[in-house]
């Protein structure tokens, strides 16, 4: 009897140790975008940061390449050149900045100068008016997209 007692016991801890896992790794905090045919995994971690893919990325796990990792505070903006090229700007704002590794795609990180310069603005906003956009308010957990 105190065998299949001990038993039920460790069968309710796995149960509750994965149910934990699964809410903090999957179920709040991951989305998916689609932008002109490349989906979007969003990933807000509790750990303050949020690692954005450039596909369906299910893991618990950090990937191992091809992602921007960011601070949970700030917004990305991800254009896609008619080449598929991804072109990276980070949020003035954000606390941390991006970090990219990328291995299967090209890409390109322009760094956000200061928010009031004039010429980065329309640039940034030139890209937005003439490609496909996704815009993550990773603060807010929150995108748009314009393809």
């Amino acid at each position: 009897m105190k065998k299949i007692i001990t038993k039920i016991i460790i069968k309710i801890i796995i149960i509750i140790i994965s149910l934990y896992l699964l809410e903090w790794s999957w179920w709040q905090y991951r989305k998916f975008y689609t932008v002109n045919d490349i989906t979007f995994t969003v990933w807000k971690t509790r750990g303050g940061y949020c690692y954005i893919t450039p596909y369906k990325y299910y893991g618990v796990t950090k990937p191992k390449n091809d992602y921007i990792i960011a601070s949970n505070s700030g917004g990305i903006y991800v254009y896609i050149a008619k080449d598929s090229t991804l072109i990276i700007y980070d949020n003035a704002y954000a606390i941390r900045g991006i970090e990219c590794n990328f291995s299967s795609f090209k890409w390109h990180h322009l760094k956000n100068p200061s928010p009031y310069d004039r010429n980065f603005a329309f640039k940034r906003d030139s890209l937005y008016g003439n490609l496909p956009t996704l815009n993550v308010d990773i603060y807010n957990n929150c995108a748009r997209i314009k393809n």
